[in-house]
């Protein structure tokens, strides 16, 4: 086993143990910026630390936004996130 799917696989097993809010279930579409993205995106294995991990397209191989981020999210991908759960940014 390689060391990428050694980490995709642990990936899975730490999400399959967290239990999932209404949030997480519900798939955001993409949008234009989401397909201005797909020329840099990324996979799992291929992400550093500081980079969106947002995903960007619904099948495999699974594509991550990869922007500079701030946390897990790049701006527009945490405004989004902050939109879908219903509340002001600066709240």
């Amino acid at each position: 086993m390689s060391t990428s799917d050694n980490l995709i696989g642990r990936v899975l097993i730490l999400a399959l143990k967290s239990p999932m809010n209404e949030y997480q279930r519900e798939f955001i579409p993409a949008n234009a910026y989401d397909v201005q993205r797909l020329p840099f995106a990324k996979r799992l294995e291929e992400l550093s630390p500081g980079e969106c991990i947002w995903p960007i397209n619904g099948g495999g191989p699974y594509l991550f936004c990869a922007a500079k981020a701030v946390g897990k999210y790049c701006p527009q991908h945490k405004a989004r996130l902050i939109q879908k759960k219903g509340t002001h940014p600066h709240q």
